[in-house]
C-alpha cells in the first residue's frame, strides 16, 4: 500500500467542498428571496457505507440547515465493479421539491450514481447536485455530472478514509492505493 492522499489534505479539501458548498446554497437561497419563492429544504444524502467519514465531516461544517438521510447501495465484489447495483436501504425522506445532495465516497464507472440519480429523479427533486471525495473519470462507464469534486484520481483501487477492500482498511485517515494481490 502507498499513500495517495494525507490525512491533512482529506481535511483541506473538505474544508474548501464545504465553503463551496456554503457559497452556492447561500447563493440559491439569495435567488429565492429576490424572486419571493418559497426556500426550498436541503437534504444531504450519504451514501453508504464509504461516505460515511467524508459525510460526517462535510455536514458538521455546512451552515445552512440540512436534512440528513442515508442511502445503501451494492456494486462491487472485492475490487471488480458487478455492474449489478442493488439499493439495500432507500432513503427515509420525501425528497419531492427538495434540493437533494447525493455525497459520494468515489465516483468511478459511474453506474452507483446513475442508479441513485434515477432512483431520486422519479421523486420530483427540485434540483440533485453531486459532491464526491473523489473522482476517477477514467473508469467512467456511464456519464454523470460531478458537482463538486475533492481528488480527481488515476485509475488505481484505492481503501481507507470509509472506502474498503473486503470490508478491510475503512478505517485508515488516509487514502492508499492498494495492489489487488495484498
Amino acid at each position: 500500500m502507498r499513500v495517495l492522499i494525507s490525512e491533512k489534505e482529506i481535511e483541506n479539501k473538505i474544508e474548501e467542498l464545504a465553503q463551496r458548498i456554503n457559497d452556492y446554497l447561500s447563493e440559491i437561497k439569495e435567488r429565492f428571496t429576490k424572486e419571493n419563492s418559497n426556500e426550498k429544504e436541503i437534504v444531504f444524502v450519504c451514501v453508504l457505507t464509504g461516505s460515511i467519514f467524508f459525510f460526517s465531516e462535510l455536514v458538521r461544517k455546512l451552515k445552512h440547515d440540512v436534512i440528513c438521510d442515508f442511502i445503501k447501495v451494492s456494486s462491487y465484489q472485492g475490487t471488480t465493479s458487478t455492474q449489478n447495483v442493488k439499493i439495500l436501504k432507500d432513503i427515509s425522506t420525501d425528497i419531492c421539491d427538495k434540493i437533494v445532495f447525493i455525497v459520494e465516497d468515489i465516483v468511478d464507472t459511474g453506474l452507483t450514481l446513475n442508479k441513485i440519480i434515477s432512483l431520486f429523479r422519479e421523486r420530483n427533486p427540485f434540483d440533485i447536485v453531486v459532491c464526491t471525495l473523489l473522482d476517477k473519470p477514467a473508469k467512467r462507464i456511464v456519464d454523470v455530472k460531478v458537482d463538486f469534486v475533492g481528488f480527481t484520481i488515476p485509475p488505481e483501487f484505492v481503501v481507507g478514509y470509509g472506502l474498503d477492500y473486503d470490508e478491510k482498511y475503512r478505517n485508515k485517515p488516509f487514502i492508499y492505493c492498494i495492489d489487488k494481490e495484498e
